[in-house]
């Protein structure tokens, strides 16, 4: 028996559930989810995350299964977030497949440790502490479906502007719960034209163009992470045999994984709205640190195994693997709300998103590239975040 119970009804709470280390399930837990992940993606499953809200979620479906009262903490919060509804961040799933196998892998590594602590108990108690784990499971996995999005909270920071200066004042105050940087998010600049042209920071990219009335100085802070910049997009380097830009070679490379593994993935571009106007009307250091805070919320709401490309100042595009049309929509939408929170001049800023899903929207660059960038305009003239 290995405690996949039946969920057509609803299992009666098991008073005489014996106890389980939650924090060594949670260990387990891990170790399954990366022993199932296929090896190029292992480093996708977010494990300090996990060990952070892990044995807190492992705890509450422990104390579930001998509760009513418990379950419905478990699954409705009790006015508390509700750590059943955090399975989907914890696992790092993105589509109901993956939760639903993230959540089974939970209810199988949890089965094991209390087979462990049942010895010899009686079969009933086995069969009925099966299948109420089974259905204590089952609720997290509606729970978390359920869920609404959470706000995106501290990310990386934007590596070309991580050493741009800000005017003098008090730093903001650190938050205490808030995670690590996603593993494997990169904000990656592309070469102009085949060449390098290295630039320090985003104040030398403003420099180079500087705007009526900057006060923005020239060159960047030392030792600076290396951003580079790119050309216009289109995709005739696929008839000349030229390398792709960086932005379209990174769509190019994920049909090119499809090919092997199968998984569906999006393109998304996104652009600041206006932003001609905005550098010509604000200053190069306002404009910078407003461009700062959109590129962090940007890369806050992003998993580990998605990819963005900076094609020029202020439009990004992404890769987001394992992601429908529905789902990339919700993250575009969160995205442009990500930025709105970013203000300049007092006011938000505000992003035009186009969303473009494999293979429902197409299977090659010029169907995904185009129909992103038409669906970004298409979201511009309708004055929407996205279409």
């Amino acid at each position: 028996m290995d405690g996949a119970g039946h969920h057509g009804r609803r299992p009666r709470p098991v008073a005489d559930a014996p106890t389980a280390d939650p924090v060594a399930i949670a260990k387990a837990w891990l170790l399954a989810l990366v022993a199932e992940a296929p090896l190029a993606q292992a480093g996708a499953v977010p494990a300090a995350e996990l060990a952070r809200g892990g044995p807190e979620l492992c705890a509450a479906v422990l104390a579930a299964l001998s509760s009513d009262r418990e379950l419905e903490r478990l699954v409705g919060g009790d006015g508390r977030p509700a750590p059943g509804a955090a399975a989907a961040r914890l696992t790092g799933a993105r589509t109901p497949a993956a939760l639903a196998a993230g959540v089974e892998a939970l209810r199988a590594v949890t089965w094991r440790a209390l087979r462990a602590a049942l010895g010899d108990a009686p079969p009933e108690l086995m069969a009925d502490l099966g299948d109420r784990l089974a259905h204590v499971c089952a609720r997290v996995t509606a729970a978390s479906l359920a869920a609404p999005a959470v706000p995106g909270r501290a990310g990386p920071l934007a590596t070309a502007l991580a050493g741009a200066p800000t005017e003098p004042g008090p730093a903001p105050a650190a938050d205490p719960e808030a995670p690590p940087p996603p593993r494997g998010v990169h904000v990656v600049d592309p070469p102009p034209g085949g060449g390098v042209d290295p630039l320090t920071t985003l104040a030398e990219e403003l420099a180079a163009s500087p705007p009526a009335g900057a006060d923005w100085p020239a060159g960047g802070a030392a030792g600076g992470p290396t951003v580079t910049r790119g050309g216009s997009v289109d995709t005739s380097w696929e008839d000349a045999g030229r390398p792709a830009p960086p932005w379209l070679s990174a769509i190019d490379r994920r049909l090119r994984r499809r090919r092997s593994d199968g998984r569906p993935f999006a393109v998304l571009v996104v652009e600041i709205d206006d932003l001609d106007r905005l550098l010509a009307a604000q200053s190069g250091r306002e404009v910078a640190v407003a461009l700062e805070a959109a590129e962090r919320g940007l890369t806050a709401e992003l998993a580990p195994a998605d990819l963005v490309v900076r094609e020029r100042l202020g439009r990004w595009w992404l890769t987001s693997p394992d992601r429908d049309g529905a789902s990339a929509r919700e993250l575009g939408a969160r995205i442009a709300a990500a930025i709105g929170r970013a203000v300049l001049a007092g006011a938000p800023l505000a992003a035009s998103v186009g969303v473009a899903a494999c293979p429902e929207h197409g299977a090659s660059v010029a169907d995904l590239a185009g129909r992103a960038d038409q669906g970004m305009f298409a979201a511009r003239a309708a004055g929407v975040p996205l279409t």
